[in-house]
């Protein structure tokens, strides 16, 4: 239940946020993003992140292999 005490209190807590005016066409034009370029990966790139893909599929099977491998204690 609330008493008259606490809603005065989340009245005070309660602050007004100011209200923006969208930007006009012409402030739009001023800052216009520049165009990025694409990403064109070398084969140093695909070298490397294949190199990694191997490994880490090398260090998942291997985990696995262990896993499987290690003997039950009776």
């Amino acid at each position: 239940m609330t008493t008259p005490s606490s809603l005065s209190g989340q009245d005070e807590l309660k602050t007004d946020i100011p209200h923006t005016e969208p930007l006009s066409e012409s402030a739009s034009d001023k800052f216009e993003a520049p165009e990025t370029e694409k990403f064109k990966p070398g084969w140093r790139f695909l070298a490397a992140f294949g190199s990694l893909c191997i490994i880490t599929l090398m260090a998942a099977l291997d985990a696995t292999s262990i896993s499987v491998a290690l003997p039950v204690c009776p």
